[in-house]
């Protein structure tokens, strides 16, 4: 099994509409692939983590890659994994807004380091620290209900 994570932009702001369609075509197609996972949407930017068979997360990703909604997709790390962090959502869903302090507190480190990155700054913390703690801050909140 493996653990993506990934952001992209959105191709233009979306509404609670159409992150609706988003979601529901996102559980029906994940329940049928065996995937979990999370995604975050915050000013125009998508977080996700998606969890199940390397095959079934790369024809995801495969199919958020050629989605027009998104642009930019970029995958921040793949790896092995034995356990499943978001174990009990097909998609879970937050607005950052709605996160858990902590877990808010990741997920703009996270954009802030995506954003150096990609104007060609190495930022002082690691990648795998950040997404580390992204991981432990998000799923504590999705233990604590967060959907």
């Amino acid at each position: 099994m493996i653990r993506t994570i990934y952001t992209s932009n959105g191709h233009a702001p979306l509404g609670p509409d159409a992150l609706s369609e988003i979601l529901n075509v996102s559980r029906r197609n994940n329940a049928r692939d065996g995937i979990s996972g999370m995604l975050l949407y915050h000013r125009n930017r998508f977080f996700q983590t998606l969890e199940g068979d390397e095959a079934a997360v790369n024809a995801c990703l495969a199919r958020i890659e050629a989605d027009p909604r998104h642009v930019s997709v970029r995958t921040l790390q793949t790896l092995r994994v034995e356990t499943r962090v978001f174990s009990r959502w097909r998609m879970g869903f937050a607005d950052v807004a709605a996160l858990q302090p902590d877990a808010r507190e990741s997920v703009f480190a996270l954009a802030q380091m995506v954003d150096l990155s990609a104007r060609g700054v190495v930022p002082d913390a690691s990648l795998n620290t950040i997404l580390r703690n992204f991981l432990v801050s998000v799923g504590a909140s999705h233990r604590a209900g967060v959907e």
